[in-house]
């Protein structure tokens, strides 16, 4: 496996770690880091899929 995937697929599991925790502890900061990492794992996935 492709190391740039890998590292796309822990970037996703960090976002919806971080949205999870923003959640419970109704953190705006935690939302945001979760949204980046999110985005940042969507946009590396695709980049190494294209």
């Amino acid at each position: 496996m492709n190391t740039q995937l890998i590292m796309a697929l822990c970037f996703l599991s960090l976002g919806i770690t971080y949205v999870v925790l923003s959640k419970q502890q109704n953190s705006k900061a935690y939302q945001f880091s979760g949204i980046a990492f999110l985005l940042a794992g969507v946009f590396l996935g695709v980049s190494q899929l294209i």
